[in-house]
């Protein structure tokens, strides 16, 4: 990732929490900072109202806040579902963790999942099929 991209992140990503109704920060913010806690070499987009995670080589994660819950979307995480039965979805690539607002957040099963998916992309980026993040 290029040096400035941190710098010119923040901002965005503060404005992004900002525009989020207040009963829905709290969570939103919590669960950012335990995921940049477990892998803070995570890069920060916001892309189409979601904040976005990303290593190098493409997109990982992104939270996606609804009106009742917080999803945290792993991309192409298809191949996570036996390991990771919290994880909704049937789609072929993407899988949720759904976060109601004001639930607290089972922080072992938050680093494990995002240890094992930065782990999975940064030594296979050529078979995630993730979007580039450059």
């Amino acid at each position: 990732m290029q040096q400035r991209r941190p710098r010119l992140a923040a901002p965005l990503v503060q404005s992004w929490f900002e525009l989020l109704p207040p009963n829905q920060q709290a969570t939103a913010r919590t669960l950012h900072a335990q995921i940049m806690g477990h892998a803070p070499q995570l890069g920060l987009a916001v892309r189409s109202g979601h904040l976005v995670y990303g290593l190098d080589n493409g997109f990982v994660m992104a939270l996606q806040p609804h009106r009742q819950h917080l999803h945290l979307q792993v991309f192409h995480a298809a191949g996570l579902a036996a390991q990771f039965p919290e994880l909704e979805g049937t789609a072929k690539g993407p899988r949720q963790l759904r976060v109601r607002y004001g639930q607290e957040l089972d922080e072992a099963l938050l680093q494990r999942l995002v240890h094992v998916v930065v782990a999975r992309n940064a030594t296979a980026p050529e078979e995630n099929g993730a979007d580039t993040f450059r």
